[in-house]
C-alpha cells in the first residue's frame, strides 16, 4: 500500500516531526525516534508471500527522501515518491502487483511504528481492546488530505501494554479505489501480525510478520501471506542519488490511480 505510501507506508516525508502522545511509549519501546532519525540508509532482504505470489529481493531506501530501489535477478524497481517509478524488464515481472505499490509497501510495514511519526499523520488513542484473549493499547492513525498516493488509508495499531511493542496493525488499503473497474464497496480491513522482532543497531524492527483478513475483533481464516525481513542494515550515510535513477533499459511503471 504505499503510504502506503505516504509509503506504508508524501509531500513532506521527513520534514517536521510532531509526536502524538499515544505513540510516545511505542516509539521508545522500539528504540526511539531519535535513533531512527540518525540513519540515512536502510536495506534488507525480503521474502514476500501473498496468496500464490512470492517475491524475494533486496531492498534499499534513503530514509530522508524515501527514494527506494528493489532488485533481484528477475526484476528491479526504483524511484521517488515525488516522481516516477521505473521497473525492468517490465511491470508484469512482479506477478501482477503494481510496481509503484510494491516499492514502498513492505518498507512501510517494516518501518512501523516510526513512519507513524511522519508529518501529516493523525493519531488517536482508542483505549484498551482485546485480541486473542489479551488486552492491548490501541491507536488509530490516519492521514491528512493529499498525503501520499492513498490518503484514505488507516492503521489501527495494537501495542502490548507491558512492553509497548507493536503486536498487530489493522489496515485499510485505498490505493486501488480509483482504479478503473474498482469496486465501490467500503474497503475490507486486513491485519498484519508481527510474530518476531529483531534488535538491529539499537532499533527493534520486524523479523517476521503474517497477513490475515480481519472481522470484528479478530483475524479470520488462514493466513493470507507473510513477510520475512533478513540481513537488515542501517547506515548513517545516505545512498547516492544515482542509485535510484532510471536505467536506460527500464520502463516507467503505471502511476498511482487518481
Amino acid at each position: 500500500m504505499k503510504r502506503l505510501l505516504r509509503p506504508l507506508f508524501a509531500a513532506s516525508l521527513f520534514a517536521s516531526v510532531v509526536l502524538a502522545a499515544p505513540l510516545d511509549d511505542p516509539l521508545r519501546a522500539h528504540g526511539g525516534l531519535e535513533v531512527w532519525r540518525t540513519f540515512g540508509r536502510l536495506e534488507f532482504d525480503l521474502a514476500w508471500k501473498f496468496g500464490a505470489k512470492a517475491l524475494d529481493d533486496h531492498q534499499l531506501f534513503d530514509l530522508v527522501s524515501r527514494d527506494g530501489r528493489v532488485q533481484c535477478e528477475r526484476y528491479a524497481v526504483g524511484g521517488s515518491m515525488a516522481g516516477d517509478v521505473w521497473v525492468m524488464p517490465e511491470e508484469k515481472a512482479l506477478g501482477g502487483t503494481p510496481a509503484r505499490f510494491y516499492l514502498w509497501t513492505p518498507f512501510y510495514f517494516f518501518a512501523l511504528p516510526f513512519v507513524l511519526a511522519d508529518d501529516g499523520v493523525k493519531s488517536e488513542a482508542l483505549g484498551v481492546r482485546d485480541f486473542s484473549g489479551k488486552q492491548y493499547d490501541v491507536v488509530r492513525c490516519s492521514f491528512g488530505a493529499g498525503i501520499g498516493d492513498a490518503p484514505g488509508d488507516t492503521y489501527t495499531c495494537y501495542f502490548d501494554r507491558g512492553t509497548h511493542r507493536l503486536k498487530l496493525a489493522r489496515y485499510l488499503v485505498t490505493y486501488f479505489d480509483k482504479s478503473a473497474g474498482a469496486k465501490k464497496d467500503a474497503p475490507a480491513e486486513h491485519a498484519i501480525v508481527f510474530d518476531e522482532w529483531q534488535d538491529v543497531q539499537g532499533l527493534v524492527v520486524p523479523r517476521r510478520a503474517v497477513f490475515f483478513n480481519w472481522s470484528g475483533d479478530g483475524v479470520t481464516g488462514e493466513a493470507r501471506g507473510s513477510a520475512d525481513f533478513t540481513n537488515v542494515r542501517f547506515a548513517k550515510d545516505r545512498p547516492s542519488g544515482q542509485t535510484f535513477e532510471k536505467p536506460a533499459s527500464a520502463v516507467l511503471a503505471a502511476p498511482a490511480p487518481h
